[in-house]
């Protein structure tokens, strides 16, 4: 909606999951994409906006099936963003 501004859960971490085979993404250093199959090993981004900005970048490039999660590896719902901590949901 136009003119509104919507609250989000900003004090979450998310995570960008690259592939359906649990790869997470670490780091790029332009030529190669380092990723992940331990979640507390993958990059944590501070907010939504961000990891989905990165997101979009890779699904734009080789990784058709790359999605933001939260920290659990849960992907991240419309529902799960606007609503409470997201962690309580995913079991920790």
């Amino acid at each position: 909606m136009r003119g509104k501004t919507t609250e989000t859960n900003s004090s979450q971490e998310f995570l960008l999951r690259l592939d359906s085979e649990g790869h997470y993404f670490v780091a790029a250093d332009g030529r190669e994409v380092g990723a992940t199959n331990v979640l507390s090993c993958a990059r944590h981004f501070a907010s939504y906006i961000e990891a989905d900005k990165l997101c979009q970048f890779y699904r734009r490039k080789s990784f058709k099936m790359a999605v933001v999660t939260d920290p659990g590896g849960v992907p991240i719902t419309h529902e799960a963003l606007h609503s409470g901590p997201i962690l309580s949901r995913s079991g920790r």
